[in-house]
């Protein structure tokens, strides 16, 4: 039931099941619904109008049978109610004869309006009016199969007799003429409400507009046209319409799921426009405190984006251009997702900005390359991963300057040799530039060694006699010792969950290091009972992620 309108299921198909309202065969209502067949049931579009009221009570006994027999009279099947076969018969004769057309096909004249056969089915044929594609003429006709008698003309024709043949290219001039001209009067939507309208863009092309939402074309086929929302690009809005290509642009289905609100565009005097200049001699544009970078110009127009669509994925668009004696104006598009930015932001934040943008809208550039030994790595923005652990689902990935720089990226993908596009999550900021050359043999060797030896490393003894490992003020806890090598942890690892290891090697009194604090240097004894309730909080929510 929709909006209080019933409809029964007629077919059912692989993603969606289709609909049409219950009145189809009493009232010939021609209201149509759509489905998914999953996700509850969720609605995807309605065709159609509904010829009739509310029904709410159910109808009388034989109500039924009248109502379909007044539609078979208007079709022309059979007379109705007490009228006499033979008024009804005489009533409907036609001038109905045959003829060929110039390319040798069969054409129906009725009352001298031409009909082109339009279905064959085993006892009738269907007929319609040749002027259909051209006038969007509805008039149409059905006669038997074995002696051609006119069984039914329904319709109305919309044009007179055409007699002569029209001139090579006049058709094509017609159809264009009720393309531009035809839509300007607007139609009431199946939904009721507001109505469909035609505008015509900055540049030129029509634009179908819909409770101010503007949609452009994007497929025009032979029956009808597809339509897209202009934010499609910007907003990543699925939204879609569905209009007749004749019949005066009428609106057929929609879709209307917008991701934004309504686009008004605006135009600002250049008695408001200003022009600064930043620290590196740019040309920015300056709008009640918001900036504008310059993304192209296309002759006396430029075109300028908000200094934030990189870095918090802003839409805001401005367009410059001069309009004669007029002077320069201003257009806007989109809106701000932020409030305006005055202060310049500290070292690194613009880097973590960027990549949680880049990460909500996973614009990363992702390919997968080998070595010169043929090992497999991840490619993301220039920056290289190596294979850290695979599980069913997942690859995971780490820098490949991990143990170098002890860089703190981590990458997670779906599994290689699954089928369709890969999913990419990352998380960390790098510690340093893309690496686009290959290091002079033993530097490498001496950079990791130059990052252990800044290291402070030490050991101490705690109130209760164990030995613990100290690097750079966090405290590490035995946790195993071999005859090489001895293995330690995080003495926050079951309070706070930290996963930093160490290990020590005996021999050149050697370590290495992996995993982060998640933590900062704590020094002082906890009071008693708070370190009990924070393992309880960590239990949980270790207990959780399992």
């Amino acid at each position: 039931m929709i909006d209080g309108h019933c409809y029964s299921r007629q077919r059912v198909r692989d993603r969606t099941i289709r609909w049409r309202c219950v009145q189809f065969k009493p009232l010939n209502c021609m209201a149509r619904a759509t489905t998914e067949r999953q996700n509850g049931g969720k609605l995807i579009s309605i065709s159609g109008q509904h010829n009739h009221d509310l029904i709410r009570e159910r109808r009388k006994n034989g109500e039924l049978k009248e109502l379909l027999a007044i539609r078979q009279a208007e079709r022309g099947q059979r007379p109705v109610g007490d009228q006499p076969e033979e008024q009804f018969y005489v009533q409907n004769l036609r001038e109905v004869h045959a003829v060929l057309s110039n390319r040798g096909k069969v054409q129906l004249m009725i009352d001298g309006f031409p009909f082109s056969r339009e279905k064959v089915r085993p006892k009738t044929i269907r007929w319609i009016c040749n002027q259909a594609w051209i006038l969007n003429c509805k008039v149409r006709a059905t006669s038997e199969r074995t002696n051609g008698e006119i069984i039914s003309v329904r319709g109305t024709h919309n044009h007179v007799v055409v007699n002569n043949r029209r001139q090579r290219g006049e058709c094509k001039v017609i159809k264009e003429h009720a393309r531009l001209y035809g839509p300007e009067q607007s139609e009431p939507r199946r939904k009721g409400g507001q109505g469909v309208s035609y505008i015509t863009s900055q540049r030129g092309t029509t634009q179908l507009k819909i409770n101010g939402h503007t949609f452009t074309r994007s497929q025009v086929r032979s029956r009808i046209i597809i339509w897209v929302c202009t934010q499609r690009r910007a907003h990543g809005c699925k939204a879609r319409a569905t209009t007749c290509r004749f019949s005066q642009g009428r609106l057929v289905s929609m879709r209307e799921d917008h991701s934004h609100g309504i686009i008004t565009w605006r135009n600002v005097h250049a008695n408001e426009i200003t022009y600064v200049l930043t620290k590196r001699g740019k040309m920015q544009l300056c709008v009640n405190g918001y900036l504008y970078t310059r993304d192209k110009k296309r002759g006396d127009s430029q075109f300028w984006a908000c200094n934030q669509s990189k870095v918090l994925n802003c839409a805001a668009r401005a367009t410059t251009y001069q309009r004669g004696s007029q002077g320069q104006k201003l257009t806007f598009r989109g809106c701000h997702n932020h409030p305006v930015i005055a202060e310049r932001r500290k070292a690194g934040v613009r880097a973590r900005l960027v990549n949680m943008c880049k990460r909500e809208r996973g614009d990363y550039e992702v390919q997968f390359v080998r070595t010169n030994r043929g090992q497999l790595q991840l490619c993301v923005d220039g920056y290289l991963f190596n294979k850290n652990k695979l599980t069913e689902e997942s690859q995971f990935w780490a820098c490949n300057q991990s143990r170098v720089t002890y860089c703190p990226v981590r990458a997670t993908t779906s599994r290689v040799e699954q089928p369709g596009p890969v999913r990419i999550a990352l998380r960390g900021t790098h510690n340093h530039l893309v690496l686009t050359e290959r290091r002079p043999w033993g530097e490498r060797v001496r950079l990791t060694n130059a990052n252990k030896n800044s290291l402070q490393i030490s050991y101490v003894v705690t109130s209760r006699g164990t030995t613990q490992l100290s690097v750079d003020g966090f405290l590490f806890t035995r946790v195993k010792a071999r005859a090489n090598a001895t293995f330690w942890s995080c003495n926050q690892f079951r309070v706070l969950n930290c996963t930093a290891r160490a290990t020590t090697y005996h021999v050149g009194r050697q370590i290495s290091l992996r995993g982060f604090h998640n933590h900062k240097i704590i020094t002082g004894r906890r009071k008693a009972g708070v370190r009990a309730k924070m393992m309880e909080i960590c239990l949980k929510e270790r207990n959780r992620k399992q």
